[in-house]
């Protein structure tokens, strides 16, 4: 009878029903308490094996590259050097033929066979020539020496005071044909390659420059100041070396793959690249200029390394020592090495190098592959394993929990089969005394725990209404599982990135003397209720209102990964309200804004009438920004300009003196950037 009446009783209360069935499976179940703990082991110890293996492959790798690149800039750094000591070589060798009276600036024209045989001893160079300080100049050779069409010539101005410059072509013999063309009234002391010797007053190179028949074609002079006995200054010794052969020479490394390999200017101008057909020069309105590698033309890969680079370090000077970087471009991750290149005559060119990933790391991936597919392989038997062992374990022990249901259910009366287990048995025996005292108490209590649970229920709904419109929604989680733990226990976190707003109504202090007090409570409420929809709106936090100033956070309690674009819309939304409120009695009410970003801690101390609130730096410089604000206007720090410049307008104020943080740059924030 007792069993019928238990069993009518759990009929008619679901919820009594569901309580003592999750009484019976309080705890894990002796099956996921014997497998998971196996499983997991054996999961963490594959997982750990696997990533210390795919880690030891990407150092490798790592390292393989850093070598990889090291040798192809030495190799690269030992060619160019090859290449620009000849033309500093020739010059000394001229100079000394100068001092022997080989050569006599006063007799410019005799040079012609003393240079042709030069230009044929030294493959590297282009042309060979001097110049006097009366404009007289020669010069023999070639401007394109890798151009097999191109024939050897001799350019020449002799008269005194500058003339037409006139071009001869030459045989093999280095003897004169017909004259091929003439520019007219040519002084040479005007050209950079003249100038930058007497300025220098010593050897030196000029700048990379591009030369009228050949556009595309960039080159430089090595240039040597020639001083008399006396020191007076004779004129100049020139050697032109052409930049495309250490293109050609870069375009010959296999080793890099699809990397690229490329000499930069510090300026950012590119000298030469690995890749055929790469244009250096454009050609717009007449003239020829330069292109820097971060132009939209060039290679992506090429392109994005140099803006890496310049958005790293912002200027190419600052770059002393060799460096290898890992960055991301179009979604790939790429080895990026560069290494600065110099020489004694003022040559200060960087050799960049940049391979994607992806060529080192394709035998990694395949290892990776291999290895979670034996894991899992692993997994799958150690998971059969576990099965089987568990159940053998389990099985006894579920049917004393099935038992225990039935008389969770009002059937009482249950047998259990013996079991090889000795705990097994020992439970069975306490099911009886337990069948008894339940059918005692059983009614005696429930209807004690009915009138106490909805009681308990009703109280607990009203205190957390109230936390909740006080106190954030996590807060109050948390004051509430520790009250009856440690009740005098206060608690705080720290934030590392939290966006702080303080807005003061100006003009609020005369227009209360005019108004009524429930006016006045009426006004404020008006505009702070505003103010609170437009925190719902943005999903900030408002920490609390103090007289007329309105204070509100966001990146806490919770992380907000927009939190400086939601405070910006919030405070913009608020100056477009106080903009259109209109003047009251006479008044016109405007709001002081201003917004700091940085580390806070936030939380709640004291036993009674908790308050969540804020502290730190950058609460205190927020409040500052806004009390040395402008009525109207939105004062932004530094920090926060530095996040938004991207998708709002700002305005820099400038230096503004803060206490306690002494001159401080600031900026308005004016509005959204149009799509």
């Amino acid at each position: 009878m007792a069993d019928r009446h238990i069993s009518s009783l759990a009929s008619r209360h679901p919820n009594l029903r569901e309580a003592l069935r999750q009484f019976a499976h309080w705890n894990l179940k002796l099956r996921t308490a014997l497998v998971v703990p196996l499983l997991l082991q054996i999961m963490g110890t594959v997982a750990l094996v696997g990533w210390l293996s795919f880690r030891s492959g990407e150092r490798s790798v790592s390292n393989l590259a850093m070598r990889l690149h090291v040798e192809v800039a030495e190799r690269t750094r030992e060619r160019i050097r090859t290449y620009i000591e000849v033309p500093q070589l020739v010059n000394r060798v001229n100079v000394n033929a100068i001092k022997l009276g080989l050569l006599d600036f006063s007799q410019i024209g005799a040079a012609q066979n003393y240079f042709w045989q030069q230009v044929q001893t030294y493959p590297a160079i282009g042309y060979v020539g001097f110049a006097n300080t009366d404009a007289q100049s020669l010069r023999v050779g070639w401007v394109n020496r890798l151009d097999v069409n191109e024939q050897p010539q001799v350019a020449e101005q002799l008269t005194p005071g500058g003339g037409n410059l006139e071009f001869y072509n030459l045989d093999t013999n280095g003897t004169r044909s017909a004259r091929v063309r003439t520019v007219s009234n040519y002084d040479v002391r005007q050209r950079p390659f003249y100038q930058v010797g007497d300025v220098a007053k010593r050897p030196t190179w000029s700048e990379v420059y591009s030369n009228y028949s050949y556009p595309k074609l960039l080159q430089m002079n090595a240039t040597s100041p020639y001083y008399d006995e006396s020191g007076q200054f004779q004129g100049i010794l020139t050697c032109q070396i052409g930049l495309n052969q250490i293109g050609e020479f870069l375009q010959t490394l296999r080793s890099l793959r699809s990397g690229q390999i490329y000499i930069l200017e510090r300026n950012g101008y590119l000298v030469a690249s690995s890749m055929r057909d790469q244009p250096l020069i454009q050609s717009g309105r007449g003239s020829y200029v330069r292109l820097k590698a971060s132009e939209e033309r060039y290679d992506p890969l090429l392109r994005s390394s140099a803006n890496f680079l310049l958005d790293r370090f912002q200027d190419l000077h600052h770059i002393t020592e060799p460096l290898q970087i890992n960055f991301e471009a179009d979604g790939q991750s790429n080895f990026l090495y560069v290494s600065p290149f110099q020489d004694d005559y003022g040559l200060d060119w960087l050799i960049v190098i940049v391979v994607p990933k992806a060529d080192f790391m394709a035998e990694i991936h395949t290892n990776t592959r291999n290895t979670a597919l034996l894991c899992l392989a692993a997994l799958i038997l150690a998971m059969l394993s576990c099965w089987i062992f568990s159940r053998w374990i389990t099985d006894p022990v579920l049917r004393v929990v099935h038992a225990s249901e039935a008389m969770a259910s009002g059937q009482l009366e249950q047998s259990i089969p013996p079991s090889r287990l000795i705990e097994v048995n020992s439970l069975a025996n306490s099911f009886t005394w337990m069948s008894t005292a339940l059918k005692r108490s059983f009614d005696e209590l429930e209807e004690r725990v009915e009138q106490r649970t909805a009681e308990l229920n009703r109280e607990k709904e009203r205190s957390d209404m109230l936390l909740r419109n006080v106190l954030p929604a996590t807060i109050v989680d948390r004051l509430t599982q520790e009250q009856d733990h440690d009740k005098d226990k206060y608690f705080a976190e720290y934030f590392e990135e939290a966006t702080v707003l303080f807005a003061d109504l100006v003009g609020f202090t005369p227009l209360a003397a005019q108004l009524e007090a429930i006016e006045l409570v009426s006004l404020l409420d008006r505009i702070f209720s505003e103010f609170d929809h437009f925190t719902d709106e943005y999903g900030l936090e408002k920490i609390k209102t103090i007289g007329d100033a309105y204070m509100v956070a966001s990146g806490i309690p919770a992380p907000n990964a927009n939190r400086m674009e939601a405070i910006a819309d919030m405070a913009l939304a608020m100056q477009t309200y106080m903009q259109g409120l209109g003047a009251i009695h006479g008044h016109d009410l405007q709001v002081r804004i201003g917004i700091n970003s940085g580390p806070a801690i936030a939380g709640v101390i004291g036993t009674k009438k908790f308050i969540y609130d804020i502290w730190g730096d950058a609460v205190n410089l927020a409040s500052r920004l806004e009390s040395h604000g402008i009525p109207g206007r939105i004062q932004v720090s530094q920090g926060v300009y530095n996040q938004l410049k991207v998708n709002y307008r700002l305005e820099k104020r400038g230096n503004i003196e803060v206490k306690g943080r002494g001159v401080t740059t600031t900026y308005w924030l004016l509005g959204k950037r149009d799509v």
